[in-house]
């Protein structure tokens, strides 16, 4: 049972280390999947960081090329000369008025103050949303090579916590299978023992069956003893009343006869003691068939002594008839010679 809780809660140490394993597993994919996603990220801002740098830094694309042209013109709006058609509309309308000259040369130059102003606002919107983005792009990708090197640093202690979870796995098997050839050992040695528990019980039973019948022979002679007794007894008192029909008139072999038959009765008394006392050890196996033997041996002196005392009764009784006879003779003779 020891070895059998010991197997259990080893079982399931490596249950749980295994469990411990599969979710430092799923947390190393996890965390792999989100250091791909995260490089993913990094790449697609280090490539759109790349663009904007080489836009910043390539005159010829376009774009910066048409922002440097609105910059530049709104720079230079003050200070460029007046355009050739301009010089053309003045050659031509030279029989206009000087006023109406002043007036539109002063509307066409407040129309391209206002357009280049409009220009210049554009250009400066859209350079502060290009620095805006740049500066978010940085964050982002600061935050990113952050989170990335959390990741890797995350990654490594995962490993490292694996590897320590791969070693308690390979201890804990080298562990069980020690645990388990202990237990294979233990359970040949419980079969032997079993077997030999089993041989023992089978001689045991064996004894056991033996002892009974030897008990129930000494019950049936016991019963036969007892039988013998009270045929002895039933004798004896048939013997006893024959005897009190014929010496009715002789008080002291009617009180030997009494006394004999109380010793009778004492006898068949102790008798019946012995044989309670024998139906009472009878479970006591060697002990008490001894004493059952011993006290056969002793009802059998009795019943050989009682034998003997019935002989002698037998022999008392023959010669009380006698000397009753003579005794009768003897006063026939003296009623005779008083009748004389």
């Amino acid at each position: 049972a020891k070895a059998d809780r010991v197997k259990a809660e080893l079982e399931n140490k490596v249950k749980a280390l295994e469990q411990e394993l599969g979710t430092e597993k799923g947390h190393k994919n996890s965390f792999s999947s989100l250091l791909l996603q995260e490089k993913e990220k990094n790449d697609v801002l280090t490539r759109s960081n790349r663009e904007l740098q080489d836009q910043e830094c390539d005159p010829a694309s376009s774009r910066n090329a048409e922002i440097r042209a609105r910059v530049s013109t709104h720079r230079s709006c003050f200070h460029a000369p007046f355009p050739a058609h301009f010089h053309a509309h003045l050659l031509v309308n030279t029989t206009l008025s000087a006023f109406t000259k002043a007036n539109f040369l002063h509307a066409e130059f407040e129309a391209q103050v206002r357009r280049r102003d409009e220009e210049a606002r554009c250009l400066c919107g859209d350079i502060i949303k290009l620095e805006t983005e740049n500066s978010s792009l940085n964050k982002d990708l600061s935050k990113q090579r952050a989170l990335v090197s959390t990741c890797d640093w995350q990654i490594c202690t995962d490993q490292i916590k694996i590897n320590e979870l791969e070693q308690k796995v390979r201890d804990l098997e080298t562990g069980k299978e020690a645990v388990a050839d202990n237990l294979t050992k233990a359970k040949r040695e419980l079969a032997g023992a079993a077997t030999l528990r089993a041989e023992v019980v089978r001689a045991l039973q064996q004894e056991l069956c033996h002892r009974d019948n030897s008990v129930a022979l000494l019950q049936a002679k016991n019963c036969s003893l007892q039988g013998a007794a009270n045929r002895v007894r039933a004798e004896l008192e048939e013997k006893a009343t024959d005897l009190e029909g014929k010496l009715t008139t002789e008080t002291l072999n009617k009180e030997s006869l009494s006394s004999n038959l109380s010793q009778e009765e004492a006898k068949n008394d102790a008798l019946t003691w012995n044989n309670q006392k024998l139906q009472e050890k009878v479970s006591r196996y060697d002990e008490e068939a001894r004493c059952f033997r011993s006290d056969i041996s002793k009802l059998e002196r009795e019943n050989r002594r009682l034998y003997c005392d019935l002989r002698e009764q037998k022999g008392l009784v023959s010669s009380r008839g006698v000397q009753l006879h003579t005794n009768r003779i003897k006063i026939n003779m003296l009623e005779q010679k008083v009748r004389s």
